[in-house]
């Protein structure tokens, strides 16, 4: 996500120091995903949970720290939390309108933990025919969806 933020800043000329790249996750995700931005250098922007957002990521709230300069958007299928997935169409549909305004195209990585394996089979969100519809990549780094 980094490197093609990159090649796009570089091929408009910008500058890929100042400022620099940032990805967008919720306040509950998990450690790791923090690390990951501090050691890549990626500026980190949590976004605040709450009981309204059922703990989880907000994605109309999401949208607020996301800019020209964001890599992508984490999104938590199982969050350590409460176990509940994060709203991923909703994010996805919301950045879709994001690059129709502005061409601009922010990737979702999803967040797959050890307790959710089972969502592949049992969450129609990711049948063939609706996972196809969302435009967006959807990775799992932890277990090969099989899409």
């Amino acid at each position: 996500m980094k490197r093609r933020w990159q090649e796009r800043r570089k091929a408009e000329g910008k500058s890929i120091h100042e400022p620099g790249p940032n990805i967008v996750m919720g306040a509950n995700a998990q450690v790791a995903l923090e690390k990951f931005a501090r050691y890549f250098d990626v500026e980190c922007r949590l976004v605040p949970i709450s009981v309204e957002s059922k703990y989880r990521l907000d994605p109309k709230k999401a949208m607020e720290y996301i800019d020209e300069n964001t890599i992508g958007v984490f999104v938590i299928l199982g969050s350590t939390y409460t176990g509940h997935y994060e709203p991923v169409k909703e994010m996805s549909d919301l950045l879709d309108e994001y690059e129709k305004r502005t061409g601009i195209n922010v990737p979702i990585h999803g967040e797959i933990s050890s307790c959710s394996v089972l969502f592949m089979f049992t969450d129609s969100l990711f049948s063939r025919r609706s996972f196809g519809g969302l435009h967006r990549a959807l990775c799992a780094s932890k277990t090969d969806l099989g899409l």
